[in-house]
């Protein structure tokens, strides 16, 4: 079983209009209510793809009760742990080609409800096979929560994948996750002045996967010091939200089921393809799955210099 760990979910609430007035008034007639966070859209692609998976993360007040019952009702396993805080809202508009977005920070988490949360954590470990590790911090959790996690992982065996950006990442690739996938942003952010290659070539040397996600045109990977490129077709997206936790998803379980090197690539690509058709974030339709797969193509380059 997978465990997804989501330590800032939110009630992720969309609006599409067909503009958006500045400093007047706006109407909509279909806002569309998601538990999001990075760790539950990994979690729903998980469980659409038909691998047992369970979340948990931090969730409190009203807004972490509605998180819970959605979820039940989708029929997803979970265990949080909760806070006194009251688990954030996060708005994002739809109009003109654009978004905008309102985002709320969270619930502040006490040092005692961060022990706590490990604690819990420390529970769970002994009946998954693999961590998901996804998302931004809320106030309170100290910037080496992804290190502190993927430490605690290891004294029971466990691997964790990291997705996350800044210094909670600089943080977390000092514990050596399994797998990061940074996009060209958050590589920039760990080192503006080297040239990209150089900077995955270094996070190579403390993680065994290292996805380089560049959207519409595909990726590019390090595994175990192979290099590899990933090139995906060109779909008209309808909503790529998400569709790096939907990739992260497939990443986990291709991994889990001992798929080859090339064969998880290519589902993660696919998933996080098939993502961006689909209306819902953190959302696939399996039914076009292995089509998707078939359009993929994953190529073994060069490896890298050991000099």
């Amino acid at each position: 079983m997978i465990l997804t760990i989501t330590l800032n979910p939110a009630i992720d609430v969309r609006y599409d209009m067909s503009q958006f007035q500045l400093n007047g008034t706006n109407r909509t007639d279909a806002p569309h209510r998601t538990a999001g966070g990075k760790g539950l859209n990994v979690t729903r692609v998980i469980a659409q793809l038909g691998e047992p998976v369970m979340a948990t993360g931090i969730l409190g007040g009203e807004a972490g009760g509605w998180i819970t019952s959605t979820l039940a009702k989708d029929g997803i396993r979970q265990n949080f742990y909760r806070v006194s805080g009251n688990t954030r809202t996060c708005l994002a508009f739809l109009h003109d080609g654009k978004q905008t977005e309102v985002l709320e920070s969270g619930p502040h988490v006490s040092t005692d409800e961060w022990e706590g949360f490990k604690q819990h954590v420390a529970t769970l470990l002994s009946e998954v096979s693999l961590v998901v590790a996804s998302g931004s911090l809320p106030k309170g959790v100290p910037v080496s929560a992804y290190r502190e996690l993927i430490e605690l992982a290891g004294q029971y065996g466990k691997k964790v994948i990291l997705d996350t950006s800044g210094e909670a990442l600089r943080e977390g690739l000092s514990a050596h996750p399994l797998l990061v996938k940074p996009n060209e942003e958050e590589l920039n952010s760990l080192d503006s002045a080297a040239p990209i290659e150089h900077t995955l070539n270094r996070i190579g040397d403390r993680s065994d996967w290292v996805i380089h996600s560049k959207g519409k045109r595909g990726a590019d990977a390090i595994v175990h010091g192979q290099r590899y490129v990933i090139d995906v077709p060109n779909v008209a997206a309808v909503n790529a939200v998400g569709s790096g936790d939907a990739m992260i998803a497939g990443l986990a379980v291709g991994m889990v089921r001992r798929q080859s090197v090339e064969e998880t690539l290519r589902l993660g690509s696919a998933t996080g393809t098939l993502n961006a058709l689909e209306e819902g974030t953190g959302s696939i339709n399996c039914a076009h799955l292995e089509d998707m797969l078939s359009q993929i193509r994953v190529t073994r380059m060069s490896p890298i210099s050991s000099s």
